[in-house]
């Protein structure tokens, strides 16, 4: 918080995208290295270390869950679910969603919010995993973040024609102003 580092991860070649976990003592990420390809990483900023998650060369947009137990990210067309420390094999719990981007998951675990094709949602992470629409329909959507306390979603929409910082009500979608100009 001071600005000063506290660290310096070793180095590899490219970061697609990664999160750092909640207690700010590892981060996930997606990246490509010249020896063993592209895949999830996690890498532990206390001790130095980092390892191979996943072996899925299409993995993308990992985010941890509140607890840093789990890690959810994108593979092909569909979201899928695993244990943070490699432990367990990935479970799928949304497919046939392609060009989807993976943003957060929220502060009380669960949801899994993310856009496709221009939308928002949110998708339960327990029981009936049904996606529910957060904002939908013209203009395009993305990037929803949960607030600390899970009563707002902010998120970008290019209603304007340009893009917009938005908030609303989460996880009930009432209410939408534009907090950016």
């Amino acid at each position: 918080r001071s600005g000063k580092p506290i660290s310096t991860p070793q180095e590899f070649a490219e970061v697609s995208s990664f999160d750092l976990s909640s207690d700010g003592r590892k981060v996930v990420s997606s990246r490509s290295d010249a020896q063993t390809g592209d895949s999830l990483w996690v890498t532990d900023l206390e001790r130095n270390t980092t390892s191979r998650l996943m072996f899925d060369t299409t993995a993308i947009f990992p985010v941890f869950a509140p607890d840093g137990e789990k890690v959810a990210f994108v593979s092909r067309t569909s979201l899928y679910i695993m244990p943070a420390d490699g432990s367990g094999k990935a479970e799928e719990v949304l497919k046939d969603a392609p060009n989807t981007f993976l943003s957060q998951w929220s502060p009380d675990g669960r949801y899994l919010i993310y856009s496709t094709a221009g939308d928002l949602y949110a998708l339960p992470v327990q029981g009936e995993r049904k996606p529910i629409p957060l904002v939908a329909g013209k203009p395009n959507e993305l990037t929803g973040a949960v607030s600390n306390d899970g009563r707002w979603l902010a998120y970008l929409s290019d209603a304007t024609g340009q893009n917009e910082v938005y908030i609303q009500a989460f996880p009930e979608p009432r209410g939408k102003w534009m907090v950016s100009v």
